[in-house]
């Protein structure tokens, strides 16, 4: 089958979008219409890249525990480097994390920083200033924004208080993945009121 749905170059990485999930889409837009060029091209391509950008958005929160390197040597090199790490117990939630998916940084009493996901990776191989450097081997580095410290947190943006109300959060364990449309947008509403 010919595949004639015009520049699949622009469209094709849109949102980090596979290239095999791309063409399979392509495959089932020719199936039931046919070939496409021109105009309805462009109109396909851009209900495709708001859709990507409505229903493929996440945002990660990382509870990290306390918010002074004094108090949690782990919280070092996230401050540092911008990378964190997960145990085995968060194996899947780490599988469903994108590079891009947006990220906020929970710690004692609220979101306290946020930022985005620029790399994830298996890391078996110990992190020296970890309290248990051989734990977390399922790595993530990201970059903060805000951060004005290597050795502390900044202030709560958003308090727990809002964060169990919108979203209904509590705190336990070390990651929350918001992925539904409704957390999306009330996480997204409380980051406008408290930015």
């Amino acid at each position: 089958m010919q595949i004639i749905i015009g520049n699949i170059e622009t469209i094709g990485n849109v949102d980090e979008v596979d290239d095999a999930v791309w063409r399979e889409f392509q495959e089932k837009v020719i199936e039931l219409h046919g070939s496409f060029e021109g105009y309805f091209v462009k109109e396909l391509t851009n209900a495709l890249r708001m859709w990507l950008e409505k229903y493929s958005k996440k945002y990660v929160i990382l509870i990290v525990g306390k918010a002074t390197v004094s108090a949690n040597p782990n919280l070092k090199t996230l401050l540092e480097r911008g990378m964190w790490g997960l145990s085995e117990r968060y194996r899947g939630e780490w599988e469903r994390i994108d590079i891009g998916d947006k990220v906020l940084i929970y710690s004692s009493g609220g979101i306290r920083a946020k930022g985005e996901i620029i790399k994830k990776e298996y890391r078996p191989e110990p992190v020296a200033e970890w309290d248990e450097p051989y734990r977390y081997p399922y790595h993530i580095w990201v970059k903060l924004k805000g951060i004005t410290s290597n050795r502390r947190l900044p202030g709560i943006k958003i308090p727990l208080n809002e964060l169990e109300r919108k979203i209904s959060f509590v705190p336990r364990g070390s990651i929350r993945i918001l992925e539904s449309t409704d957390e999306i947008n009330a996480i997204e509403e409380l980051l406008k009121m408290f930015d």
